[in-house]
């Protein structure tokens, strides 16, 4: 009998993080064009979004949650999964629903109310629990706490998949393209929400930080500076925030994979952190 940690593709873990971390993680579906065979490579997904062809997400099928609650049974092992915010796929309620046909209490389901790097800070934090003793219903209790703490702030660099993904429309995306125009999004109750637009990259990394300098910081979590295909507006707004005091470390580098790359497109850079309670 064990206790898994169990998360999804949303959380972004990479090969080096699943090994260390222990643990497992369930695909979300990635095609293009409608092909069947989902894109699990993270730099082919990015070479092949950017060539031009459209990228479809979807949910992994009852039966992939069926074979893993079972299992988990019939091991007489304890389940944590950790799964991408219920605002933003059907995957949490499909989980429960699986949960209920399998019928074993072993198994716990948190919804991260987030994404990418948010919904790995709180896979870390479940790992990093379990090795440290904590049982699992501790762990869950603890997750659900934190995850309302739990921040992210970025910018979008490119509307050109806002407007593929249908969010906005082509006219608006080609105008705001014209414009410079820079989206800037955080999440709220689970949900993407818009808090603002800038005119550039510079004014957006300017609002980033002021929301950074603005929060009541919990630093025992290092902030994760995060970045979509290419780091290098990321690597600029670290430079920025540390010219303006503020703690970024580029050691903390995470990219954004193909889930919500598939929305956002390459560029968006932004930022993960905890709030004090």
């Amino acid at each position: 009998m064990k206790l898994r940690i169990v998360t999804d593709t949303a959380a972004d873990c990479l090969e080096q993080d699943i090994a260390n971390l222990g643990v497992e993680v369930i695909e979300l579906p990635v095609t293009f064009d409608g092909e069947t065979e989902p894109c699990r490579d993270s730099d082919l997904f990015w070479k092949t979004l950017i060539s031009g062809k459209v990228a479809r997400t979807s949910q992994p099928s009852p039966e992939v949650f069926r074979t893993l609650f079972t299992e988990a049974q019939e091991n007489g092992d304890t389940l944590i999964y950790i799964c991408m915010s219920s605002k933003l796929s059907g995957t949490y309620a499909n989980a429960l629903a699986v949960k209920e046909q399998v019928g074993y209490e072993n198994v716990h389901i948190v919804d991260a109310l987030h994404t990418t790097a948010a919904e790995k800070l709180l896979v870390m934090t479940a790992c990093k629990l379990r090795d440290e003793g904590v049982d699992a219903c501790e762990i869950v209790d603890r997750l659900n706490e934190l995850k309302h703490r739990v921040k992210l702030y970025a910018c979008i660099d490119t509307l050109k998949y806002l407007a593929g993904g249908g969010r906005i429309s082509k006219a608006t995306a080609a105008i705001g393209s014209l414009m410079n125009i820079k989206p800037l999004i955080t999440y709220v109750d689970g949900g993407v929400r818009n808090f603002g637009k800038t005119i550039g990259t510079t004014l957006a990394m300017n609002k980033l930080l002021d929301v950074l300098e603005q929060s009541n910081i919990e630093w025992d979590y290092a902030p994760i500076p995060i970045y979509a295909y290419d780091a290098k507006n990321t690597q600029a707004f670290i430079k920025r925030a540390n010219e303006r005091g503020i703690a970024l470390e580029e050691k903390y580098l995470t990219p954004i994979g193909p889930t919500i790359g598939t929305h956002i497109g390459p560029g968006g850079f932004g930022v993960v952190f905890v709030v004090k309670q």
